[in-house]
Formats: C-alpha cells, sequence, structure tokens
C-alpha cells in the first residue's frame, strides 16, 4: 500500500510560495510519451508534479499532464437565501458533523512554526461547539475558516449566501485562555475564488466586554461593518484569523444571520452518547513470512489483535520465488498457513488472504491474479473449517500508473473493475468474501475539467468508487488523515462512500495510516510551453521537458539550476533548444502528519478515533476502522514490532 497524494489537496493545505525543503540540484524523472498520448509536449496546457522529500533524497513524479487548459471560472455566479422563521437564520449549532445547513464546510489553516487545528468538542457545560486550538508563533499564521457553500461541488453547481435580508452576523463565543485576539474576516465569491478574505474587524470588537473570556458571550456584528468591496449577495465565508501570539483555543457556538441586533439563543447542552460503540478493526499485515516461519512472532500477532480488539487480518501471501507457480502466481504452502489460521479462527479474528500490485489493473496481469486466487479456493477446499481464509483481499492502486490522470485512465479502470468483476465471481463460488482498497479521492472533482470523473462499466456511468462498492462486500477506504473533523478530515472525506454503501447493503472499514510517510510539495503549471532555454531564467522553480534519445526526461529546475540543467542535456547528446518548460504557479506543501500519525502518537490516534466514532456510526454500512499497518501500529502504541 502506497500513499497517493498528488492532485487530491490543492486548496486543502496551506499553500507556499516555495518548496518546504532545500534540494541538492536539479530533480529529475523519466516521462514516456506513449502512457501520456502525446503527440507533440507542445500540446500541453496543464499540469501538476510531485516533489517527494524520502529518506533516500528527492524524489520528481509527474502526476498530471494535459492538453486541457482546465476549468474556466463560471462567469455567472448563483447564490441564495434559504427559508426560515423568525428573526434569525440558524447556519449551524455545531452540535455535530462536518457540514453546516448551507453544505459549508470548516478547516483550520497554518504556516509553520505556527500551528492551527479545527474540530467539534464537547466543552465543560456540556455544550459541544466548532472549536480552533492555535498556536501562534513570531512568525507563520493560523487560524480557521467556515464555508457558506460546499466547495466539493462543481464550480458551476456552486450555490453562494445572498445575506441581504439580514442586517447582523451574529454567534456565541468563548475562549481557553480568556485573552485571545482572533480577527474576524470575510470572502465573497470573487475573493474566494482569490483563495483570499477581507478583514472586518477583531472578534472582540464586537462583544460586550470588548474581550473573548473563558465564558460564553454573543458577538453581534452589523452588516454594514462588512468591507464595501465583498458582495453580500454572493457571500462565500467566514475566516477566523489568529491576531495575537502564544498557545489558546476559542470555541464557536450557533453561527446565524439576524433581522435584528441579536443573537440566537444559545444551545444547550447535549447529552454524550449512552455506553460505549463497539466497532470492529481490521489491520494489514505486510511480513506474513516472518510471521509464518515463528510460533512465537504468530502468537505475539494473536496477543496484539485480541488487546486492540482487532477481528480482521488482512494477510499479504508471501511472494518470493520460491512461492511462485510457472505464471507467475503465488501458491500456498499447506503446512505454514493451517496451523496459523487454525490458531486467528479459533481466536475469532478473520483472516483474508491479501494480494495486490498497481500492475495487477493492466489486462496482462489478470491470468496470474486469477490463478492466485485459484490457489486460495483450493487451499480452502483442502483444509479444515476451522483452517480457511475467510476472505480475499486487493489492495491494487492503479492510479500509480503513469498516465493515470491522463487519456489512459479510462482503459485503465476498465481493466481494473473487468478484475475485481472477475474476483468477485470466483470468490464468491468459493465462498470467500471479497474486499479491496480504495482512495477516498476517487469522488473528487477531476482536476480537469473541475466536475466529478464517471467511467461506464456494465452499462451503468459511476464514479470509480461506486462500481468497486457495487462489486465488492467490504472495502476499506484509505481515509488518510489525521484529523476527524474538517473539510479534509476523516469524516468529510468518508462520508460519500459510506453514504452509497448504506444504499448498496455493503461495508466499509474507514482506514487510518501509523507507517511515516515522506512530506511532499505539489507544482502546478499551466498554459503554453515556452520553447527553448531562457536567457534570463525566471524567478522560482519551472518544469522542464527534454524530448530526445530513447527516453524522455522532466526536470524540476530552480533559477539558479539552468546552467546546470543545460550541460546535463548536452552531456546527454539532447538539444537544449528542443525543451518545453512551464513556470510552476502554485505549489502546495503536504505534510507527513497531515497523513500518518506515526509523528503524532498513539493519544492523537485515540482523539481521532473517538471524534470520527461520534459521526460514523449514523451511516448503517460502517463496519469500523482499519490500521495501516500492524510493524507501524506497534510501533505507535510502544511496542516492538
Amino acid at each position: 500500500m502506497q500513499a497517493r497524494i498528488g492532485v487530491i489537496v490543492a486548496g486543502i493545505i496551506v499553500l507556499v510560495a516555495s518548496l518546504s525543503a532545500a534540494i541538492d540540484g536539479p530533480l529529475s524523472g523519466e516521462v514516456r510519451e506513449s502512457n501520456w498520448g502525446i503527440s507533440s509536449w507542445a500540446v500541453i496546457r496543464r499540469g501538476q508534479a510531485g516533489v517527494i522529500h524520502a529518506g533516500g533524497g528527492d524524489e520528481l513524479r509527474i502526476y498530471l499532464l494535459s492538453s486541457s487548459p482546465g476549468v474556466t471560472v463560471q462567469s455567472r455566479v448563483r447564490s441564495f437565501t434559504p427559508s426560515f422563521s423568525g428573526d434569525y437564520y440558524l447556519v449551524s449549532s455545531y452540535d455535530s458533523g462536518p457540514q453546516n445547513l448551507l453544505g459549508g464546510y470548516f478547516n483550520s489553516f497554518s504556516l509553520s512554526p505556527s500551528a492551527a487545528g479545527a474540530t467539534i468538542k464537547r466543552w465543560d457545560d456540556g455544550r459541544r461547539a466548532l472549536t480552533l486550538d492555535f498556536l501562534k508563533a513570531g512568525t507563520g499564521f493560523s487560524g480557521m475558516w467556515v464555508h457558506l457553500f460546499d466547495l466539493k461541488k462543481p464550480a458551476a453547481e456552486r450555490v453562494y449566501f445572498d445575506s441581504t435580508p439580514f442586517s447582523h452576523l451574529a454567534f456565541w463565543v468563548r475562549g481557553g485562555r480568556g485573552d485571545e485576539r482572533i480577527l474576524l474576516k470575510a470572502s465573497d465569491a470573487a475573493w474566494e475564488r482569490k483563495e483570499d478574505a477581507l478583514p472586518i474587524g477583531e472578534v472582540a470588537d464586537f462583544l460586550p466586554g470588548h474581550k473573548i473570556e473563558s465564558g460564553w458571550q454573543a458577538a453581534v456584528v452589523p452588516m454594514k461593518r462588512l468591507p464595501p468591496a465583498l458582495d453580500r449577495r454572493q457571500l462565500a465565508g467566514l475566516v477566523f484569523e489568529i491576531a495575537g501570539t502564544g498557545q489558546g483555543c476559542i470555541a464557536i457556538k450557533d453561527l446565524a444571520f439576524s433581522k435584528a441586533s441579536q443573537a440566537p439563543p444559545l444551545s444547550p447542552p447535549t447529552a454524550p452518547p449512552s455506553g460505549e460503540v463497539h466497532v470492529e478493526r481490521a489491520l494489514w499485515v505486510w511480513n506474513t513470512r516472518d510471521i509464518l516461519a515463528s510460533p512465537d512472532q504468530q502468537r505475539d500477532l494473536v496477543a496484539f489483535c485480541r488487546e486492540m480488539r482487532i477481528t480482521h487480518l488482512y494477510l499479504q501471501l508471501p511472494n518470493e520465488a520460491r512461492n511462485l507457480g510457472a505464471s507467475g502466481e503465488i501458491r500456498l504452502e499447506e503446512g505454514v498457513w493451517k496451523p496459523f489460521l487454525q490458531l486467528l479462527n479459533s481466536n475469532g479474528i478473520h483472516p483474508h488472504a491479501l494480494d495486490g500490485s498497481k500492475d495487477y489493473a493492466l489486462p496482462d496481469w489478470h491470468a496470474r491474479v486469477l490463478l492466485t486466487l485459484d490457489n486460495v479456493l483450493r487451499f480452502n477446499r483442502s483444509a479444515g473449517p476451522n483452517q480457511r481464509f475467510w476472505g480475499i483481499h486487493y489492495d491494487i492502486e492503479p492510479y500509480l500508473l503513469e498516465g493515470f490522470l491522463g487519456p489512459r485512465r479510462q482503459a485503465i479502470l476498465k481493466g481494473y473493475l473487468q478484475l475485481l468483476q472477475a474476483i468477485a465471481t470466483k470468490a464468491h463460488s468459493g465462498g470467500l468474501k471479497f474486499s479491496v482498497d480504495v482512495p477516498f479521492w476517487y469522488d473528487a472533482l477531476d482536476e480537469v475539467t473541475g466536475k466529478p470523473f464517471r467511467i461506464e462499466f456494465g452499462g451503468l456511468s459511476k464514479l470509480p468508487s461506486e462500481h468497486v462498492i457495487d462489486l465488492a462486500d467490504q472495502v476499506s477506504l484509505m481515509d488518510y488523515r489525521t484529523s476527524a473533523y474538517g473539510a479534509d478530515g476523516v469524516i468529510a472525506q468518508a462520508q460519500d462512500e459510506l453514504a452509497y454503501a448504506t444504499q448498496k447493503g455493503k461495508q466499509v472499514f474507514v482506514g487510518l495510516e501509523t507507517t511515516s510517510l515522506p512530506d511532499e510539495d505539489l507544482l502546478d503549471f499551466e498554459g503554453e510551453p515556452v520553447r527553448s532555454m531562457p536567457k534570463d531564467p525566471p524567478a522560482g522553480y519551472s518544469i522542464l521537458i527534454a524530448p530526445g534519445g530513447q527516453t524522455t526526461v522532466a526536470y524540476l529546475v530552480s533559477r539558479a539550476q539552468w546552467d546546470g540543467v543545460r550541460r546535463l542535456l548536452l552531456d546527454g547528446g539532447r538539444n537544449p533548444e528542443s525543451v518545453f518548460w512551464w513556470p510552476v504557479r502554485k505549489i502546495t506543501h503536504v505534510p507527513s502528519h497531515k497523513l500518518t500519525f506515526k509523528s503524532l502518537g498513539v493519544a492523537h490516534l485515540n482523539q481521532t478515533l473517538d471524534e470520527a466514532l461520534q459521526e460514523l456510526p449514523r451511516y448503517r454500512s460502517f463496519a469500523g476502522f482499519a490500521i495501516h499497518d500492524y510493524p507501524g501500529y506497534r510501533k505507535l502504541l510502544g511496542s516492538k514490532p
């Protein structure tokens, strides 16, 4: 299982102007014209690359190349005022859920060394509220935004908030210290597209005592205080930006727009859930070969599963040379598997045979995948009732194939779905449950069209995630985020798949990551490429593609590295005047702590699990959590793997 970061988080993580880590020399990577359907690099109008800051050195990967210029900004902006009774419209009480009544999400933002995190938290008086925990250092910034529209809808379908019937914005607020300084900002549709907002004033200016305190106070903001440059007919969001320094927190409750100069009544406390919510847990195990060779490790694994209440194990089938058949299929050694599976089954742990590779999506690999499945089915037929696999589990990640975000995507996904369909038929004929790993972003907006990507399969046009859910009995959603709430949190990223699986009567395990992952910078570029090497290199970074020879090479070049790249091209027999290049328009930093709990600790993981359990059980399809992976989880808990 690999982390696929690119193209799915832009606009969610803080945007920065330079790479998050210095790189030594220009980075390069091979690109193949055949994988991108390119007749000439001159037609490329949009792309995205990733700089992965791995332990063994920085790596450059090309994620997206397209001849389309991308999403066109809609000239017509839609807005509305929802129906309401009385003097105010309550956007959200913030008792639950990642979205408000306008479909808007909230999210924290920060730039190191400052930090921020947004969640829905129960306070000491029993009230749940939107809570921003922050650290504001001498440099960097931190805060939280609240949208008044659904940012996950295509641009043409977004509807903004017409606030003209209201005279005031109101909300209840309290602080952790009682002296927090918070700057309130607002944006309309135009400013939101710029990813910016305009200041209204400090929150304290709108409080009776002109100071945030540790008890609840009503903030009442006259709409006439909004900057004249904002279009009140198209309000897009509010921003709470930390104006002071130090560590603190604020809580926001009952956000509303009012026709009178008063806030809505403060919502009463809510009762905590009664009793403990019992859900299942699954665990990926990739080091099966070592475990099979050691009865002690097998007993340790069982003890760990019982302690952590793990009920499903995804067990990688060893695929060393001695385990492979003539066609590359994996064979099972009955003498070592049967006693191990009996130990698991007798302790109430469901064993799944795990297999997977990005290449499995390609038709040339389908036969060997199905031969391996035949071997699992044959093994189960020869085994006693308590010595069998409970299910078959696949970790096939077709999006890791070069050109997936290009003309190959339809063909790759069709091959992938055809394989899953064949697996489902075989698995069910042998009495096996069939489960699949899927990323949370299969339902995300397409980077070029701005609309959800759908694929035709079985006569139906659906999201890739929906087709996979249709075919499988269970899916493990690789929901690799370390915050439960927020626009890019665990809850928000899982809710659509959970809703669809509920309709289909399927089960979803929500997967979280505990292993080490690298930081990454995403680099977006667009427009018509420039031909030949520049005489006056541009500031910042550029993506350069150098055809020639048997391979084409892509380079990431800083202003100071152009001369070095010219020498590299000449040494490699390439013509520096035949290159194509684009200035990097935007750099998005994706820190690993957004994806994995590795550096955050077990307390943070447990808090995220507890917060997710406040929301996810409302979906009948929610089966529990899947943890990646066994050694990583044990290390996080302080155990030796």
